[in-house]
């Protein structure tokens, strides 16, 4: 088995067994170890740890990339625990995805959203009706290059928006 190492891999490869060895017997301790050192350095491993992000970006990336893909099924498993805990930020979320990926820029805060719903008396804009669940309405629609930011949102019931589709109809008047 060791017969076609050079000296050099037989040592490093004699090493590597002998410390397999020593870390098995003295699992607990090492670990132990390496937790007060942790505790002790947090800040020190801090500074170091963003000092490296900072001059490694593309590495980071990188790496955050191959983590996501790796995790995939955790991530979209506690993405799904969270958002059925949390059915507003779903929504935020989403209506902020679809923004990014139709590269119409702005961001809609949740707390942004409800402050103009009420800003408008809990109503349709359209119809009136208060009994309705509001959904957001751009102004300028994201397809004909309308911007996804509150100064462009006013507060529809589902059947007014939809009938609204894509026309630049400002029901704010």
């Amino acid at each position: 088995m060791y017969s076609n190492l050079t000296p050099c891999q037989f040592v490093a490869y004699g090493f590597v067994i002998q410390y397999k060895e020593y870390y098995l017997e003295n699992r607990d301790v090492i670990l132990e170890r390496g937790k007060k050192y942790h505790i002790e350095n947090q800040d020190k491993i801090n500074a170091y740890t963003k000092e490296w992000r900072r001059n490694n970006p593309q590495r980071v990336k990188e790496l955050a990339r191959s983590s996501a893909e790796r995790n995939k099924h955790k991530l979209k498993g506690y993405l799904k625990s969270f958002f059925s805990r949390h059915p507003n930020k779903a929504i935020e979320y989403y209506r902020n995805r679809r923004a990014r990926k139709l590269k119409s820029g702005g961001k809609i805060a949740l707390d942004e959203w409800t402050s103009l719903c009420d800003s408008y008396g809990n109503r349709c804009l359209c119809c009136g009706r208060t009994d309705v669940k509001l959904t957001l309405d751009h102004v300028i629609p994201l397809k004909l290059g309308g911007i996804h930011s509150i100064e462009n949102a006013q507060p529809l019931c589902q059947s007014c928006n939809s009938k609204k589709h894509v026309q630049t109809t400002d029901y704010r008047i």
